[in-house]
């Protein structure tokens, strides 16, 4: 990592030392000096965003909130929200104030099942007429960032 010029790597591990969780950062932007090499992380676009999400949950509430909003929508902690249990498209955009046309599933659904942080009831067949969405595991992690 030295050699690299990134960040020393994390190493945590849970109360009885059973798992481990090593976090090995890029050349992200670190900013001011961070005490772990973690708190302090800045996401340069989407898909570090969307890689981190997918393997780990650390900080960088800002950074994250900024690329979502410009590169998804500012609707993605809204979203996500609501989506611990399955939901149809319908109860879903209701629960937001948003009308079920294709051009919000669209805008808002789309890109987050594209993300990974939402997934389809029945994947394989994206036009059931009984299709539904809940958040997946990086939907969650990708929500504790931004909610902190």
């Amino acid at each position: 990592m030295r050699n690299n010029g990134s960040p020393e790597p994390v190493f945590e591990t849970d109360d009885q030392s059973t798992c481990f969780l090593t976090v090995l950062p890029s050349l992200i932007d670190i900013s001011n000096g961070a005490s772990n090499g973690v708190d302090d992380l800045k996401f340069k676009d989407l898909v570090h965003l969307t890689e981190f999400s997918n393997g780990a949950s650390n900080g960088a509430h800002k950074s994250a909130l900024e690329i979502l909003t410009d590169d998804v929508h500012d609707r993605v902690v809204e979203m996500l929200s609501v989506l611990f249990e399955y939901m149809s498209r319908q109860e879903l955009f209701e629960s937001m104030n948003l009308t079920n046309q294709s051009k919000n599933r669209a805008k808002y659904l789309d890109p987050l099942i594209k993300c990974g942080w939402v997934e389809q009831e029945f994947p394989n067949n994206t036009t059931h007429p009984n299709q539904r969405y809940r958040i997946t595991e990086a939907g969650l992690r990708l929500l504790n960032i931004l909610e902190k």
